[in-house]
């Protein structure tokens, strides 16, 4: 809208009214009725809660009169970082799909299970063994042992979604994760260096937006080794457990040419995400068919037991 002569306030007002109701939406809208009201936009996005990376490159876009190019950049930048956090969130989705209708099949194979053996019983008594008498421990545990074990599965991996450090966990420690992580630091950094930050504001950003990470504390030092006169990447990051191999030998590469070099690195360590989420993607689906396909068996096998042995058992009365 302002590469087309749109006045910015009309188009946030515009963009407000087309977004569905939400955080987001009181954000712009907020930051319209700022901007009305003649609060600069170097001042008036800092109020805003939005990323920190965000507000950062507006403000830089802003101050040199350059914003609509750098809206540009930072839409590329979020479209690729979301292509891969979307890819990841449906590797996510086949589990949970598949937890939330094995518990349910469990509950109700249980309920199943125990109303037949509850019918066996009444029918025929004492005839039944022990072991397959309600109350008995064995009972309980042929019907209530698979809901248990894939109840306790489901809140696992409910918490891991949910809780922020399990969550972080996840993004520095499985594949595909991982990846998508270093591209999107490397691509954020490159962005700034291209926007003319020096590396030592690029590394208070970074660490600022990545906290108490894994990454977070690497980039602190980073900056330790910077402030102390090292001038090479390589000697940045040296003996870093967070930051490949690769991903250091990418960006050195480039010389002192830093923002080319991870640019680089973004792009290598995208193609790699993108390549690995597929794989699961792939592997995935089978694996969690095959995983409730077993369940199933496990759990039809004790009703069909439950079914077809009062009857041996009335046929040996009778043979007898």
């Amino acid at each position: 809208m302002l590469q087309t002569g749109i006045p910015l306030e009309a188009g946030l007002r515009r963009l407000a009214e087309d977004l569905a109701r939400g955080r987001l939406r009181a954000e712009v809208k907020a930051l319209e009725t700022d901007l009305s009201n003649g609060i600069p936009l170097t001042e008036a996005i800092g109020r805003r809660r939005l990323p920190a990376l965000y507000v950062q490159m507006v403000k830089i876009g802003a101050a040199g009169g350059n914003l609509p190019n750098m809206l540009n950049l930072l839409a590329d930048y979020y479209h690729r970082a979301n292509a891969v956090w979307v890819r990841l969130k449906t590797l996510l989705v086949y589990p949970t799909i598949v937890l939330t209708a094995s518990f349910a099949l469990s509950i109700a194979m249980g309920l199943i299970y125990g109303y037949v053996t509850r019918e066996s019983a009444a029918a025929l008594g004492t005839a039944l063994p022990g072991e397959r008498l309600p109350g008995s421990l064995k009972w309980f545990l042929n019907v209530w042992y698979p809901a248990a074990l894939v109840g306790i599965v489901f809140c696992c991996f409910i918490l891991i979604l949910i809780v922020p450090k399990f969550r972080q966990w996840l993004r520095w420690h499985f594949p595909g994760f991982k990846e998508a992580a270093l591209s999107q630091i490397a691509s954020g950094i490159a962005l700034m260096l291209q926007s003319g930050s020096t590396f030592r504001q690029t590394l208070e950003l970074v660490g600022q937006v990545e906290g108490k990470s894994p990454a977070g504390r690497e980039v602190k030092t980073w900056q330790a080794r910077l402030a102390e006169g090292q001038s090479q990447f390589s000697a940045l990051s040296a003996g870093s457990k967070v930051f490949p191999l690769l991903f250091v030998w990418l960006v050195s590469g480039s010389g002192e040419d830093w923002a080319s070099g991870f640019r680089h690195a973004a792009e290598v360590y995208y193609q790699r995400a993108v390549y690995k989420v597929e794989l699961m993607l792939y592997g995935v689906l089978p694996v969690t068919i095959l995983a409730l396909g077993i369940l199933i068996i496990t759990q039809v096998i004790p009703i069909a037991r439950a079914i077809l042995g009062p009857m041996n058992d009335m046929m040996t009365g009778i043979g007898e």
